[in-house]
């Protein structure tokens, strides 16, 4: 493993983890996208920065990480992308979005990278209480 601090907002800060991991290890066979902000707060009670940030982090950051990764892992011989979603924020609308938008960019992401050999999956982490 190699720890970064990134920032998934940030394009040059997601750039430069990519390239330090391809330097180090000589490429990239898994991207696990965990960064993650939550909110549990109602639809009346979010401003809209909060969700921003949620957005930012959650959607975008996914979708970023990812764009940046792909060049690499189409030479891997076993390559994964692993997205980290909730699943225990209901009833809460404005985390719901956030993960419903990530498990949508999987699925497509599943039918765009047919024949490319990346596997794209999503964990989910559930309480039961």
């Amino acid at each position: 493993a190699l720890p970064c601090i990134v920032d998934v907002r940030d394009e040059e800060s997601v750039e430069k983890c990519i390239e330090a991991a391809v330097k180090e290890f000589g490429g990239i066979d898994i991207l696990v996208n965990n960064a993650s902000a939550i909110s549990l707060t109602g639809t009346l009670d979010t401003p809209m920065k909060r969700y921003d940030l949620m957005h930012n982090i959650n959607t975008r950051g996914t979708f970023l990480m990812s764009q940046k990764a792909i060049p690499y892992l189409k030479q891997s011989k076993n390559a994964h992308i692993l997205n980290m979603v909730g699943g225990n924020a209901l009833p809460c609308v404005v985390d719901v979005r956030d993960e419903e938008s990530v498990e949508k960019c999987i699925e497509a992401a599943v039918k765009e990278f047919d024949g490319i050999d990346i596997l794209v999956n999503n964990a989910s982490a559930i309480s039961l209480t």
